[in-house]
């Protein structure tokens, strides 16, 4: 390995122990492609929602409910999981 390439991974590991952001430092590393990588997507879903229709599904309310109570549950016994272990720190 070269002298330059260990000296700036030292200097990078020391920086990030002194609590800098050593990520920061470095510009986006991104190329053309990856905007249209990204255009291309976005296509494909706008012509995707373009031609979905909703479908005709009955909803029951008290299943409804039932549905919301027990998501509403799991999140507050969730919540109360996270919080007793680790104080959302």
């Amino acid at each position: 390995m070269p002298i330059g390439l260990i000296s700036g991974r030292l200097e990078l590991a020391q920086a990030s122990q002194r609590g800098e952001d050593t990520v920061a430092r470095e510009g986006p590393r991104r190329r053309w492609w990856d905007a249209l990588i990204v255009a291309g997507a976005v296509f494909v879903f706008a012509w995707l929602a373009r031609i979905a229709q909703i479908p005709p599904i009955r909803m029951r309310p008290g299943w409804t409910a039932l549905l919301v109570a027990t998501m509403l549950f799991s999140l507050w016994a969730c919540g109360a999981l996270l919080w007793k272990r680790t104080r959302f720190s």
